[in-house]
């Protein structure tokens, strides 16, 4: 009766751990607002406590040598954690998430191995070995995952686009330009040098297989990659390449423009608002060598995807808009009545709202971006994340714009924000959405030959052939 009890209280032990584990889970990754995840918390230690204090028995065995009694320990660590997740339901900071997230880690650790210990101690000692030495490494290694990504998300983000992703964050500054002809009879002259102040000052040109292509209008497009990856040659990370050009730059091409494909200095290196300024220096280099490059810089697109689009959308502003231009610092490079058109592609408008598409995983990663990128811990509540929001600084000076984006795991609910501003303000603009209910589209499905992507670059180019000017 007294090994059943005893197997009883070890099973609770571990059951308590194994909850405590899942809740650091859930704090970490799976919510966006720090008051849900310290309400869950507080759940937990609350109900762990009230368990402690209505047990009869005296002791409650766990790993902690050389305390008499136990029982009384973890009772003082489940209130102390209650009161914490209590304090975490009115402060809104990510250092609070962060340190809630971890202190569950900590709290699943003691009581997991606690429990098993008590479980497994008339058992086979060598598979008890075995199995804690597993779970101790696993949970450890958890536990500093967690730990350096609270300090610093640089090793995380590097070690997941390296590993997962097939991308890193490289600034280039010894590229050589070089003129080819790609396999499909596209001209191409690559790593055109467009700044020297900053890494990464390259750009690629591409030329339409139509003769006269020097009278082609030229589209612009700033790859993404949450502005610590991505590349000129390769697009955003998650877009498809079948051929010797992404799709976009394809179908650009196709339709007989000239495209021009821009790097920028990659965060965590370079934070906001170097990649916008160095992109605006990449505009004069445009506007001042277009003629030298075969480009007519009057009749111009420009886009964006994901961050880049954001970086598009920003560029613009500093075109069209002088009070945002004189936030940044900076002084319009080209004329924007030469800007005939923007297309934002699953374009982030608001960078408040980085970590905010409904999907957490992505949430997670896109929140570690945004705190490489703007520099702060806080992207939701930081004032001088503010100035990197599109929506937010647009006019009626804003060229004609078309919007596509897709419904899960990406920033639909931006879109239709830009949109609304956009019609509000007087400026033509189009919007390309499916819902969820015809067809789960993520986040760049864009960049796919899929029939919505297809769908979408019909009603795309239907709507620039209204403001391109044909020579």
């Amino acid at each position: 009766m007294e090994k059943s009890k005893s197997s009883k209280k070890a099973l609770l032990c571990t059951l308590f751990g194994i909850a405590y584990f899942l809740t650091g889970i859930i704090q970490q990754y799976m919510v966006n607002s720090l008051r849900i995840a310290a309400g869950i918390g507080l759940v937990v230690s609350l109900l762990s406590a009230l368990v402690l204090l209505l047990k009869k028995e005296e002791k409650i065995k766990i790993c902690l040598p050389r305390v008499n009694n136990r029982r009384a320990v973890l009772l003082i660590l489940s209130c102390t954690f209650a009161v914490m997740n209590l304090v975490g339901c009115f402060m809104d900071t990510f250092l609070m998430l962060s340190i809630l997230g971890i202190t569950s880690f900590v709290m699943g650790i003691i009581l997991t191995v606690s429990g098993l210990i008590a479980y497994f101690k008339n058992g086979r000692k060598i598979i008890l070995k075995i199995v804690l030495t597993i779970l101790s490494a696993l949970l450890f290694s958890l536990c500093g995952f967690l730990s350096l990504t609270t300090i610093s998300p640089a090793t995380t983000i590097s070690v997941f686009g390296s590993a997962i992703m097939g991308s890193d964050s490289s600034n280039v500054w010894d590229a050589e330009q070089k003129e080819s002809i790609l396999e499909d009879g596209t001209r191409l002259i690559s790593d055109v040098r467009y700044d020297n102040q900053i890494p990464n000052g390259y750009l690629d040109i591409y030329y339409t297989n139509e003769e006269k292509y020097s009278k082609a209008p030229t589209f612009i497009f700033i790859h993404g990659g949450g502005y610590v990856w991505g590349d000129k040659v390769i697009g955003d990370p998650n877009m498809v390449r079948e051929g010797p050009t992404d799709l976009i730059t394809t179908n650009f091409l196709s339709q007989g423009y000239n495209v021009v494909q821009m790097n920028y200095a990659l965060a965590p290196e370079y934070q906001f608002p170097s990649s916008i300024k160095q992109l605006n220096r990449g505009l004069k280099f445009l506007a001042d060598n277009g003629t030298l490059y075969g480009l007519d810089m009057t009749n111009v697109v420009i886009s964006g995807g994901s961050a880049g689009g954001n970086l598009a959308g920003l560029l613009v502003n500093i075109q069209t808009n002088p009070e945002y231009a004189e936030i940044v610092d900076e002084s319009p490079s080209i004329d924007p009545e030469n800007i005939k058109a923007v297309y934002f592609l699953a374009a982030l408008y608001d960078n408040h709202r980085f970590g905010v598409t409904g999907k957490s995983s992505v949430d997670w990663l896109f929140t570690q971006l945004g705190r490489l990128y703007l520099n702060t811990n806080e992207i939701k509540t930081d004032p001088e994340v503010e100035k990197t929001n599109v929506t937010e600084y647009v006019t009626g000076n804003f060229p004609p714009a078309f919007i596509s984006d897709g419904n899960t795991g990406t920033f639909y609910d931006q879109a239709f924000d830009m949109y609304n501003t956009l019609r509000g303000l007087g400026v033509d603009s189009e919007i390309c959405y499916f819902p969820s209910q015809e067809a789960v589209l993520n986040h760049g499905h864009e960049g796919n030959d899929t029939e919505y992507s297809r769908m979408m670059y019909q009603r795309l180019f239907e709507f620039l052939a209204n403001y391109i000017i044909s020579k």
